[in-house]
Order: C-alpha cells, then sequence, then structure tokens
C-alpha cells in the first residue's frame, strides 16, 4: 500500500493473489492425490468461486485504501 508508484503496488497486489492462487492448487492437487481421484466437484467448485469472489473483494478494497491514500 506505501509503495510510491501505482505499477509498484499493483505488481505487488497481483504478486500476492498470484501467490494465493498457487498455493490453493497446489492444495487441491495434494487433495486430489490423496483421495485417489475420488474428487468431490461440487465442494471443489464452491471453494474455487468463493476464492474468486474473496479477490474480487480484495482487489476492491486495496484499489479503494489506495485511492484515499495520499502519497507525499
Amino acid at each position: 500500500m506505501t509503495h510510491a508508484s501505482t505499477a509498484g503496488f499493483l505488481r505487488n497486489t497481483y504478486s500476492g493473489i498470484l501467490i494465493k492462487l498457487f498455493t490453493c492448487m497446489i492444495v487441491v492437487l495434494i487433495y486430489a492425490v490423496s483421495v485417489n481421484g475420488n474428487v468431490n466437484q461440487g465442494a471443489l467448485f464452491t471453494c474455487i468461486f468463493l476464492y474468486m469472489v474473496y479477490a474480487v473483494i480484495e482487489m476492491r478494497s486495496l484499489m479503494r485504501g489506495n485511492k484515499e491514500q495520499k502519497n507525499v
């Protein structure tokens, strides 16, 4: 939030979101391997949907917070 440039702020924000996304993907792969392919697809897609909602809310709040913050 305190980066001097907008590009730096966006780079840090998107990097954080991508790291969380890749972590979720690794957890899903571990889950799929541990249950030998008997994946509960409904629960998996619900979690993916909830992550997308979370990512949108996170980006909106960060962008709003960055807009309100005055860089001196």
